[in-house]
């Protein structure tokens, strides 16, 4: 993070120049200093003049950017969307200041790259929603950044508490879920306190065809459990006769889905729930998914008070390591992790 654009490095060159042919692919760059950068928003023809306090990093959230939402990086680069004003505000100049922000008001000194790149993305457009909502113009940028910075302030906080809150919810229903099967209810409470929350925050956009594609192929998840609050209707279960079940809607209403965890700890009397996204042509959905996982290097097996001559032990155990080194050598819409697991078929 402390790495400051140095134009003197031929990689830092190479990847100002890769910005610009993300940005504006029909247009050549004559040279690395050109009257051509204010074009993307630069204040002059030197962009190494305008990095300052957001360094290297934050050419690399904007190539992000680019590279994985070229539509919305368009639209903003472009001021495509929105009622917009005569004097707007520079991109590149207000994607350096995002990451300056962020570092700022989150206290970083170390980031995990993949995370903040798409907590950049969203910061991007959330700064260009409050732009529009105060009919800004370029005068008005430093209160438009300030007044994004206290709705990310807030936004954080309340997924904080909901965060929480559903850790707490979390512990419980997997007490409860202990004590059905005949154990302790604090049979994984050490487990539990120690383990990871994954909060996913996904965005289905409309579909002009939802009849053939979807927002996520089938899968089941390798958590405990799975908490999820959704805006709309569009997931779905798959039941025991293999028919794909739309999950109703209910406003303000969390779905609890079993996870691989669960199936296994059970020794199969609980089964992780396989279901996908539906997309709708109308309107956007989003869902909200706090995961809920053992511990990274915990194997999880089956609880040996439900395994006897009778009913033997069905799955070898795993972690969530296990889960993500497979993962990152598999196709998941090929063969559910959890089939790896299994001793034998049932």
């Amino acid at each position: 993070m402390e790495v400051a654009y140095d134009t003197s490095i031929p990689q830092h060159q190479e990847a100002l120049k890769g910005l610009w042919k993300l940005a504006f692919p029909e247009e050549e760059l004559h040279a690395i200093v050109s009257e051509q950068w204010k074009e993307m928003g630069w204040q002059g023809k030197d962009p190494s003049t305008d990095f300052r306090g957001g360094g290297f990093i934050s050419l690399e959230n904007l190539l992000y950017f680019a590279k994985r939402f070229p539509k919305s990086f368009q639209e903003l680069l472009r001021k495509q969307v929105g009622d917009r004003s005569v004097w707007e505000y520079p991109f590149a100049v207000a994607g350096i200041n995002i990451t300056f922000m962020l570092i700022q008001m989150l206290g970083l000194e170390a980031v995990n790259e993949s995370a903040f790149d798409i907590l950049y993305c969203i910061a991007f457009k959330l700064m260009d929603h409050q732009w529009l909502s105060m009919r800004a113009s370029y005068m008005e940028f430093n209160l438009v950044t300030e007044r994004s910075v206290i709705s990310f302030k807030k936004t954080r906080q309340k997924v904080g508490k909901y965060s929480e809150a559903t850790h707490v919810l979390h512990k419980q229903l997997i007490e409860a879920i202990s004590e059905s099967l005949g154990l302790e209810k604090s049979y994984l409470e050490e487990e539990i306190e120690e383990g990871s929350q994954v909060m996913a925050v996904n965005c289905y956009p409309a579909c002009p065809q939802p009849g053939i594609a979807l927002g996520m192929p089938p899968h089941s998840d390798f958590s405990s459990l799975t908490i999820l609050l959704q805006s709309s209707q569009g997931l779905q279960i798959k039941d025991k006769n293999n028919n794909w079940i739309c999950v109703p809607y209910i406003e303000g209403a969390l779905i609890v889905q079993l996870g691989d965890q669960v199936e296994v700890m059970s020794n199969g009397i609980y089964r992780s729930v396989v279901h996908r996204v539906t997309v709708n042509k109308d309107v956007n959905r989003l869902s909200f998914a706090s995961l809920h996982s053992l511990p990274m290097n915990k194997k999880i097996s089956p609880a040996p008070q439900l395994v006897n001559e009778d009913k033997p032990a069905a799955y070898g155990d795993f972690s969530f390591n296990d889960f993500l080194e497979y993962i990152s050598r598999n196709d998941l819409t090929k063969q559910r992790f959890i089939d790896t697991v299994k001793k034998n078929k049932f």
